[in-house]
């Protein structure tokens, strides 16, 4: 039930990122750590990078967040990035046609 609640939670906040967001790929622990994986990214990754790129896939094998609730202050939260995979391309007069 915590679980669902929590993938809800997630699936709110992460799903204009990522494809198919499911609890299956969601593991927590109430200690502070979070851990995504097999994640199938949306171009709307790249939307924040002011670069003319054309993005055609993207996916994270494992994205580990590790979070110290109980000394926010004074210890980092860590973030673990694992098999980050970006196919990105120039974008071109012809490429902004194609994607019209």
């Amino acid at each position: 039930m915590f679980r669902g609640a929590v993938t809800r939670l997630l699936s709110v906040f992460l799903s204009k990122y990522i494809k198919g967001f499911e609890t299956k790929n969601v593991d927590f622990s109430l200690s502070g750590e979070l851990v995504l994986k097999e994640l199938e990214l949306n171009s709307a990754v790249l939307d924040f990078v002011p670069l003319p790129l054309n993005f055609y896939h993207g996916s994270v094998g494992q994205l580990k967040l590790q979070i110290p609730w109980s000394s926010l202050g004074s210890k980092p939260t860590v973030i673990n990035l694992e098999s980050l995979l970006l196919l990105i391309g120039p974008q071109t007069e012809a490429t902004k046609d194609t994607l019209k």
